[in-house]
């Protein structure tokens, strides 16, 4: 009776390993550390992206997150074994709760430039976005940048068009604090053109906006998951979930479906200028 009780009380049977922790041991050829480690244990993946970002991610009529931005995260957390969770706090503060460990990983269409490595990782690009002048349906094109000369064309602060017009002699650039903020300034003739993301701008003509797209690219741009620095095993399991989701299709299939037919994960033509990478 006495062994039996003692046989009886011992610790309880260690939990079964989690299905995500065996998915990033088997990834990384190790067990998991730091975030990865922390992510894996309570089965939760907390994405950050922007609601007011269409066709990438927004909240539709009832009040559900949609885009493409929001559906390579699903497709990220069902491959990685993961529950979703999904916040969205505004673009301004994306980065830094990231920082701060706030969220674990942004997918909202961020492109890793230089000054953005300085304090954040970014996984290989997950699709390539054209950056094209938009105009007032009816006005004189502006075929690249030759044409830009002596006009007013608008930008967002801190984006890759504002570093790109500041190169640009005889361009008046006007800043905004957002792409879309530029746009009542375009239909008033305040504005000669505004550039933002070729998918953007599809948008608004979808939504019966009178602008039109006008000259070829002037650039492409990666998007790229972001990442806190030095996460590196947490870094290399959503770099294997990227390179998968490209590899099988998944990833083209909701491009196709979310933004106007358009297929963004392929690489961007050679000789193209290309923001962020090729890979």
């Amino acid at each position: 009776m006495l062994a039996g009780l003692v046989a009886g009380c011992g610790s309880p049977p260690r939990p079964a390993t989690s299905p995500a922790l065996a998915l990033f041991t088997k990834i990384l050829g190790h067990r998991p550390t730091g975030l990865a480690l922390r992510i894996a244990q309570r089965g939760t993946m907390v994405v950050a992206n922007d609601a007011d970002y269409a066709p990438f991610s927004s909240l539709n009529g009832q009040h559900q997150m949609v885009g493409f931005d929001v559906d390579a995260a699903k497709a990220t957390a069902d491959l990685l074994r993961l529950r979703l969770s999904q916040v969205q706090p505004g673009w301004d503060a994306i980065p830094l709760g990231l920082e701060a460990g706030r969220w674990d990983v942004c997918i909202d269409s961020t492109t890793p430039t230089a000054g953005r490595r300085r304090t954040l990782d970014y996984t290989r690009a997950y699709y390539w976005a054209p950056r094209q002048v938009m105009i007032l349906k009816g006005h004189p094109a502006i075929e690249g940048p030759s044409r830009m000369a002596g006009k007013t064309i608008g930008c967002a602060v801190q984006s890759t068009a504002s570093t790109y017009l500041a190169g640009l002699k005889g361009v008046r650039v006007r800043i905004y604090a957002s792409d879309l903020d530029g746009l009542p300034d375009l239909k008033s003739g305040r504005l000669d053109g505004l550039i933002m993301s070729t998918p953007v701008e599809m948008r608004l003509i979808a939504a019966g906006e009178p602008v039109q797209i006008t000259g070829p690219p002037l650039w492409y741009e990666a998007a790229a998951f972001s990442v806190r620095r030095d996460e590196v095993d947490w870094l290399a399991v959503l770099d294997w979930a990227v390179r998968t989701l490209r590899r099988d299709g998944t990833l083209s299939r909701y491009s196709v479906a979310d933004v106007y037919g358009v297929d963004l994960t392929q690489a961007p033509p050679a000789g193209a200028k290309v923001i962020g990478g090729r890979q």
